[in-house]
This record gives C-alpha cells, structure tokens and sequence, in this order.
C-alpha cells in the first residue's frame, strides 16, 4: 500500500498524468475531492473551502470576518452551518491526507501533500515542472484553449 504526491506547476500535466498513474496501478485519484471531504468536516460548502483556498494565505477570509460578527452569523444561521478558518483549514487538511495515506493505494494532487506526508513510509512525492510554453501548449491541446487565454490562465496562476 504506497501513496503517490503529485505537486505541479499550473500547465505541467498534473491532473492528467495523476489520473494515468492512478489508473494503471489501480489506485485512487484524489484531486478536488479533497475539498468536498474537507467541506464535510466542517460542515460549510466545498465552494467557501474553494475560494478559501484560492486566498493566499486566508487573507479574504481574516477580511470578511472583521466585517461580521461570528455571533450574527450564527444567530442568522443557526447551529447547523460550521465553522472553519486557516487553522481549523489546516487541521482539517492534515487529518483527510493522513486518512488517506493510512488507507493507501491513493494518488494524491496538490493541497501540500509533499509537506504533510514527507515523513511518511511508502509515500512518493512527484513535482512536474515545465517551460511556461510547454505548459501552454498543453492547456491549448488538452482544454481545447486558444493561445491568449491558455497564456492568460498561466501567467495568472504563477504570479
């Protein structure tokens, strides 16, 4: 029972060569999932986990709870909605990846995996890496995108 990281630049391949990897060994992708069962956790909608991540560093997120009292939003929400910040983020991120590396057979993109599992047996950490017109070449041939929006779309996410 092995694990395999996948860590990448925007562009390389990630998702693509996770999936063929995955699929040839018989293992599990898990890639956005890691979202929904980080949603669960704490009771909120994998899309406020989502744009959360999207933050560097949860910086909307320290942001809008200056605007809103946590008391209102519970008063307004009731006891049914959850509660999640950078750390209970974290916490959270730590507990699904080593739940899933406890499970193995799994292939694992992003979300830090290399870092939260580094010490663990039988885990296997990839990074891909490529020149940035490779990476666009392949979002043209892979995501059907024209030249200025697959540049656009790389050039965004490196900064």
């Amino acid at each position: 029972m092995a694990v395999i990281t996948i860590s990448r630049q925007f562009g390389a391949g990630g998702r693509t060569i996770g999936q063929m990897v995955a699929k040839s060994l018989g293992y599990t992708f898990v890639g956005d999932e890691i979202v929904e069962m980080i949603a669960a956790k704490a009771k909120v909608s994998k899309n406020w986990v989502a744009s959360m991540e999207k933050e560097a560093g949860g910086k909307w997120l320290r942001f809008t709870s200056t605007l809103v009292s946590k008391g209102l939003v519970d008063r307004v929400l009731g006891g049914e909605r959850g509660d999640i910040d950078e750390k209970v983020y974290v916490d959270l991120l730590h507990q699904v990846l080593n739940r899933l590396a406890d499970e193995g057979d799994a292939v694992i993109l992003g979300r830090g995996g290399q870092y939260i599992l580094k010490d663990r047996p039988n885990v296997f950490h990839l990074l891909l890496i490529d020149q940035i017109e490779n990476r666009i070449k392949f979002l043209q041939a892979r995501y059907d995108m024209s030249l200025p929006l697959a540049t656009k779309a790389v050039q965004n996410e490196d900064r």
